[in-house]
């Protein structure tokens, strides 16, 4: 049987066909909260190393600086998303651009789902449309989340759908 002549009914028990409805499954929704709490608690213990941090402070954004943050930047993938996502938690424009940038830039992993409280950071919608065509995983429903909870100035949110 093909999946796209699978419905609900068709399925049989315990199969969901639907696409995206893997988010509703209690497996899923149990998975993604120890992968956050594990984050948050175990490698998100404040990973910007504070010459990073002092100089995002300092720079300006410009090409040097990007590159020089590349340089700083953590080795290990999942050591990087948790920076990302330390910044995006304390709402760290200036930092969040910088590392977003020079991540995407040196060709590194970075998750869509850092979107959701990201966009807002990125200040315009040139830079949220550029980060989006970069990221990896789901972009449409992390940008969607975005737009729904945070106060994005009208011109990036109509940007950002654009974008879309």
């Amino acid at each position: 049987m093909l999946c796209s002549k699978l419905t609900p009914e068709t399925a049989g028990p315990g199969l969901n066909p639907l696409p995206g409805g893997h988010r509703k499954l209690k497996s899923f929704q149990l998975a993604q909260l120890v992968y956050d709490v594990t984050v948050r608690f175990f490698i998100c213990q404040k990973v910007m190393n504070p010459e990073l941090r002092e100089f995002i402070e300092q720079a300006r954004f410009c090409r040097a600086s990007v590159q020089r943050v590349a340089e700083l930047l953590p080795p290990v993938d999942a050591e990087l998303d948790a920076l990302i996502a330390e910044i995006a938690g304390e709402n760290n424009p200036k930092a969040f651009l910088h590392v977003v940038v020079a991540a995407l830039g040196q060709g590194r992993r970075v998750e869509a789902r850092h979107l959701a409280r990201g966009a807002s950071l990125l200040g315009h919608a040139t830079w949220v449309g550029s980060v989006m065509f970069k990221v990896q995983g789901d972009v449409p429903e992390q940008t969607m989340a975005a737009i729904e909870n945070s106060q994005l100035p009208f011109p990036v949110e109509a940007g950002t759908l654009l974008a879309l």
